[in-house]
């Protein structure tokens, strides 16, 4: 049987090809991962709120297969209106769904304390607008944006973008005084480029996959180091 320790149910943009790729790839055995999408064309903060309205509609669907925790996986989605909105949607599912809850913003914020990090650079695939959302986010949640550099990328856009341009995005933004490169946005592929970021930059790198993932293992009281794919993942243990 799939699923002998956990189910992880996960909430993602109808647009997003990514995530699922990437949590498959690192889920430990024993672990399943199943999708319910909340629909999303192009990414700005009016088409995020209206998806954000699917998020009930979405949960109820994940619900009937018995999840272990729930996270809703959408970087800029949960930090949409500010500190308290990942709360917000965190409560929306778990009343729900009646299991743990978590979401992309909480996770990195989570990671950031983890990890000690206060200063970081960040990479997105973002406009302008979501880019200050997130800045702001951050700034709030008392983490310092030395930079933050994003692309006014199209999903598709998104999909089709070359790794080697996400480490040219991840060193673009770099800064000395920062603690971690964060490279955001679930539909951002970079998690096989992660350990040679890190060894690099010699510096934590981790993406909003990677910090979801991490947050949701941790949740399920799952202690297995995942090796090769970053120190965040490597310190599960």
């Amino acid at each position: 049987m799939y699923g002998t320790r956990a189910r992880l149910g996960i909430l993602v943009p109808s647009a997003n090809t990514i995530t699922e790729e990437e949590f498959n790839a690192l889920k430990p055995d024993g672990v399943s991962v199943h999708a319910a999408r909340m629909f999303i064309t192009h990414p700005t903060a009016e088409n995020l709120a209206r998806m954000a309205e699917d998020t009930e509609r979405a949960t109820k669907m994940i619900a009937t297969l018995g999840p272990s925790v729930i996270a809703f996986v959408c970087t800029t989605g949960s930090l949409l209106s500010g500190i308290g909105w990942d709360e917000e949607l965190i409560n929306r599912i778990e009343k729900i769904a009646k299991v743990p809850a978590t979401t992309t913003a909480t996770a990195v914020i989570r990671a950031f304390k983890e990890l000690g990090v206060t200063k970081v650079s960040v990479g997105t695939p973002y406009n302008e607008e979501l880019n200050k959302m997130e800045a702001d986010f951050f700034e709030s949640s008392g983490i310092k944006v030395l930079d933050l550099k994003g692309l006014d990328l199209t999903p598709e856009e998104m999909n089709q973008l070359a790794l080697e341009r996400v480490m040219e995005l991840a060193r673009e933004v770099d800064k000395p005084d920062a603690e971690a490169v964060f490279l955001s946005c679930t539909n951002l592929k970079a998690l096989p480029i992660i350990e040679q970021l890190e060894k690099e930059l010699k510096k934590y790198v981790f993406s909003s996959n990677v910090a979801t993932f991490w947050d949701a293992i941790r949740m399920l009281g799952i202690k297995q180091r995942i090796i090769g794919k970053g120190m965040l993942l490597e310190g599960l243990a």
